[in-house]
């Protein structure tokens, strides 16, 4: 029997630096928001600007949900542990720019709206970013073998 151990300290490597860019972009926002800076906050093609990027980003989450779901097959296709951790890791940072992705678009939609909505969805995704940490359990998961060990 192979004994199979990830290690978790590159995965909390990535994990931390994209918490610290998500992190940044949140507070930054905030600041400006509550200092009462709105890039566009009193016209009206604001609005319809909201509604275009709103729509952009639910077309791109299935888009990338879609690919997720892709790649997490291809993930269980691989035969040798070494090549399934390597990518791995590439999968969980394309999780974690994707978080990115979605946090520095609702700053924006914070920005430009100055609506409170968009404030709970940036507070949402930093929280759904500390969900994601590498823990044991969801390495686990995410590579379909319980009899891993993560150092």
């Amino acid at each position: 029997m192979e004994l199979k151990v990830v290690e978790q300290k590159p995965l909390k490597r990535i994990y931390y630096n994209f918490l610290a860019i998500c992190s940044a972009i949140i507070v930054g926002s905030l600041i400006l928001f509550l200092s009462g800076y709105g890039f566009f906050q009193y016209a009206i093609w604001a609005t319809k600007l909201k509604d275009i990027f709103l729509l952009l980003v639910i077309c791109l989450a299935g888009i990338f949900f879609f690919y997720q779901q892709a790649q997490r097959k291809k993930l269980v296709q691989y035969s040798n542990f070494d090549d399934k951790i390597r990518f791995y890791e590439s999968f969980y940072r394309n999780r974690n720019w994707w978080q990115v992705f979605s946090c520095v678009i609702s700053c924006f939609l914070l920005l430009i709206t100055h609506r409170l909505i968009f404030l709970a969805f940036c507070l949402w995704d930093l929280v759904t970013m500390l969900i994601a940490y590498p823990s044991p359990a969801m390495i686990r998961k995410d590579l379909g073998d319980e009899e891993i060990m993560v150092n």
